[in-house]
């Protein structure tokens, strides 16, 4: 019995090593993708630096071409919050994810009790929102809003992506669902 068990995971490793090969990046299978996967990672480094802290967020950074216009929340107990204005996206909201050095952030992440949402949502009766997502949404929406209030006014005709990583996409969603 114990030699099948070692053959069977003997067996299993190999196969697996298949899996593990490196791939030729001109051959990737994201061609049929609806958007041009470099949006993506634009999008994705937006998100990402909400997480340097406030000194790699001030008004005016550039990475890519994307500028920040506005940093909100200080990561603690109001989420933080980065409005940019990219050449090739418009504008982009994106929410920071769980903060694991602040006790409200990780507070608002477990609290998974279903509640009724906030009437700014504008989400049909019997629906229910994780009541942590949405104090968190709520903590920050109000800056938000301000904030990109101004973006529109400045850039009237661009289109507004909101995105967000772990809590902060659910929270982005929360926020894509004020506008």
């Amino acid at each position: 019995m114990t030699a099948f068990k070692f053959l069977t995971v003997a067996l299993a490793a190999f196969a697996n090593l298949a899996n593990a090969t490196p791939t030729n990046l001109s051959k990737r299978q994201d061609s049929n993708l609806p958007f041009p996967l470099a949006h993506f990672t634009n999008t994705v480094a937006s998100v990402q630096n909400t997480y340097c802290g406030a000194s790699a967020n001030k008004p005016g950074v550039k990475f890519g071409d994307q500028t920040l216009l506005y940093a909100l929340g200080d990561g603690d107990k109001v989420q933080r919050t980065n409005i940019y204005h990219s050449k090739s996206l418009g504008i982009i909201v994106a929410y920071q994810g769980t903060n694991l050095s602040s006790l409200m952030s990780i507070a608002q992440d477990v609290e998974a009790i279903s509640t009724v949402p906030d009437p700014r949502l504008g989400l049909p009766a019997g629906s229910l929102v994780f009541a942590g997502w949405q104090l968190a949404w709520f903590n920050s929406w109000n800056a938000v809003k301000e904030g990109l209030t101004k973006a529109i006014a400045k850039y009237p005709n661009e289109k507004v992506i909101v995105t967000g990583h772990s809590q902060g996409a659910a929270i982005a969603l929360l926020g894509a669902l004020s506008i």
